[in-house]
């Protein structure tokens, strides 16, 4: 790749991208790999016409990636495996609505956004799923005093409020206690 000399990509020569990519690769931890990805190769889509229609496609949400990684110490395969398990639950909640003829739409057929409830600022959706809606998460457990738990009821309040139609709360029993939020909304 270093060595390649045809078109460049979104102007950048063959060289910087290389110097990226190996940046990436020797990475020690998952948080500083995705750090490389979100700084090292933003702007590198194909098909920018896809960004208008798909909030993920020209922006994902790396840096929230990063944080997470870091402040859990999750490795590569943790990381995946909790992408993996929230891709599982919200195919079995897509799999119960498909069943519901509610409003006759093609759930199936509609597209999923998986994103941070921060990165969710300013979007609206038909359906918002909200995953792990159990203290510890919402609040996370990083929110120790009143300033910083009252940052936390502001990202929920932004994620719940992103549904133009409904709200799926999912709380795992096996993941705690239901967050005090579900309680201050009183549900």
């Amino acid at each position: 790749m270093k060595k390649y000399d045809g078109p460049k990509l979104s102007g950048r020569t063959h060289v910087e991208l290389h110097d990226a990519a190996t940046n990436f690769i020797t990475e020690d931890d998952v948080a500083s790999a995705l750090r490389v990805i979100g700084h090292s190769f933003a702007g590198l889509q194909f098909d920018s016409e896809k960004a208008e229609e798909d909030v993920f496609y020209t922006d994902p949400p790396l840096e929230q990636l990063a944080s997470i990684a870091e402040s859990e110490t999750l490795s590569a395969e943790d990381l995946i495996d909790r992408i993996e398990t929230v891709k599982l639950r919200v195919q079995e909640y897509r799999d119960l609505d498909a069943n519901d003829d509610g409003d006759g739409l093609n759930v199936l057929g509609r597209p999923l956004h998986l994103m941070t409830a921060t990165r969710a600022k300013g979007k609206e959706f038909d359906t918002v799923i909200l995953l792990d809606t159990v203290q510890g998460i919402w609040p996370h457990n990083r929110a120790i005093d009143t300033r910083q738990l009252e940052a936390e009821r502001r990202l929920f309040y932004v994620a719940f409020t992103r549904a133009k139609s409904r709200v799926v709360l999912l709380c795992s029993t096996d993941s705690g206690i239901r967050s005090q939020f579900l309680d201050e909304l009183d549900l």
